[in-house]
């Protein structure tokens, strides 16, 4: 019995055993919250995009949109949309985002305010169980300002 006890073959084997699976989780962990800085960086230039295209397209001559000057509805909100996914192209082929103004109508000398959410998809294989629990994506929310940048004249027709 003495003889067991002292025999060390095979300790090697079994500490990479128990170890293995930590380093795993750990790198995998680490690479999803990198993934996921990547995706909040990417989200605010998004945000930033949606709040200079929301300036200026909420301005824009009312013959191009389906509602007025400053109106933050139909045409002009789906525009702005697609400038705040065309940045998150680079990190999900098909973003999902909420895009919210801070008023559904402009004036000259107003602060168009974008909040953005974006529901990034946890992707890593273990990783993901810690950083987003038991969802499948994590929400990354932003929001950004720009002055409005409408005229203080009405559009002729």
């Amino acid at each position: 019995m003495r003889a067991f006890a002292r025999c060390s073959r095979g300790a090697g084997e079994f500490s990479a055993l128990i170890m293995y699976p930590l380093l795993m989780w750990t790198f995998f962990t680490m690479v999803q919250l990198l993934m996921l800085e990547v995706a909040t960086l990417a989200t605010e230039h998004a945000t930033e995009e949606g709040a200079r295209a929301a300036s200026v397209i909420l301005a824009d001559d009312p013959k191009y949109w389906d509602s007025p000057v400053g109106a933050a509805r139909g045409d002009r909100m789906k525009a702005i949309e697609a400038a705040v996914k065309t940045p998150l192209l680079a990190v999900v082929d098909a973003p999902v985002v909420r895009v919210k103004t801070n008023k559904s109508a402009y004036r000259e000398g107003d602060m168009v305010e974008i909040e953005v959410e974006f529901d990034y998809p946890c992707t890593a294989p273990v990783g993901r169980a810690l950083v987003c629990g038991k969802r499948p994506a994590k929400t990354i929310k932003r929001v950004s300002k720009m002055p409005y940048q409408g005229a203080g004249y009405e559009y002729g027709s």
